[in-house]
């Protein structure tokens, strides 16, 4: 934030300079997996309170937020994440071939069709691997070099030489690869490891963003099925919605893109209903006990 001298300061520093000591209350990292949000989507939570009995409570638990319900592996009093299997898991079937790729029962249920070399890279996938480091079709060789994260001067980069024909018997390899409109020749796609990624059914998902509509976005392909989330499913996972009712904006029904972006840009509400709820015990019928 820039201050009133003009100079650039911490928007933490600048509130607690603003409003301590009559204020208490800690900026926290909250992982929504850790609140039975099937996703883990980190997000920086800061409750501030000026209230007698806030105050009291802060001084017992040193955090206004809630106190955990859920955990990776489910302990302390905790049960486990929710996973992707749990959340969507029976929702009916799609794929990003065209004509398959949405259900015509349930509104939101759709995914954008894709073309068929991508719809190769995508089918040939297995959960929790990106398609740069799928293997040969043709004669079955597993030993083709694997695409990785590379780490250059401390900074993630994405890898230039991974291969795209097989070591063995020379076929395309089912990878991101696009022909290069200066030379004539098929090259590897610029792209990270998390790139072109399916997802795990027994995981929660990885942060929903605007673009996870998009087979390129950040491990965002369905575990199993050809196919990116719908926006059904973004809502799921985003705790918006778990029905299939059409969303308004003043009667006027919003586009899909309008969709992603709420979707994208949300803190999810079942952790804002939470935390609502326990501000509200704070200061309505205080019990001092450890968080």
């Amino acid at each position: 934030i820039r201050t009133e001298s003009g100079a650039y300061m911490n928007i933490i520093d600048f509130i607690h300079q603003e409003l301590y000591p009559d204020y208490v209350g800690e900026p926290e990292i909250v992982n929504c997996a850790d609140y039975g949000i099937p996703q883990k989507r980190e997000r920086l939570i800061t409750i501030l309170t000026r209230s007698p009995k806030g105050k009291e409570y802060f001084s017992v638990n040193h955090t206004l937020l809630p106190s955990k319900t859920h955990s990776e592996n489910g302990n302390n009093n905790t049960i486990g994440w929710v996973s992707l299997r749990n959340a969507i898991g029976e929702l009916p079937e799609l794929s990003a071939q065209k004509g398959k790729n949405s259900d015509p029962n349930l509104h939101w249920h759709i995914v954008p069709a894709i073309k068929e070399e991508k719809y190769w890279w995508i089918e040939n996938t297995p959960e929790n691997e990106t398609a740069y480091n799928n293997q040969c079709c043709s004669c079955g060789f597993k030993g083709n070099r694997r695409h990785e994260m590379c780490i250059i001067k401390g900074i993630h980069q994405s890898k230039k030489d991974t291969p795209i024909y097989c070591d063995k018997c020379g076929a395309l390899l089912p990878r991101p690869t696009m022909i290069d409109k200066k030379t004539g020749e098929r090259r590897l796609i610029s792209g990270f490891d998390s790139a072109y990624r399916r997802m795990s059914w027994d995981s929660p998902s990885p942060t929903l963003t605007q673009n996870f509509q998009f087979e390129s976005s950040d491990k965002k392909i369905h575990p199993t099925q050809n196919r990116v989330l719908s926006i059904l499913e973004g809502l799921i996972l985003q705790t918006i919605s778990n029905y299939n009712y059409k969303l308004s904006i003043k009667g006027k029904d919003i586009s899909r893109a309008m969709c992603c972006e709420i979707i994208g840009e949300s803190v999810p509400p079942k952790l804002i209903e939470m935390i609502c709820t326990n501000i509200l015990f704070i200061d309505n019928n205080l019990r001092i006990s450890k968080a």
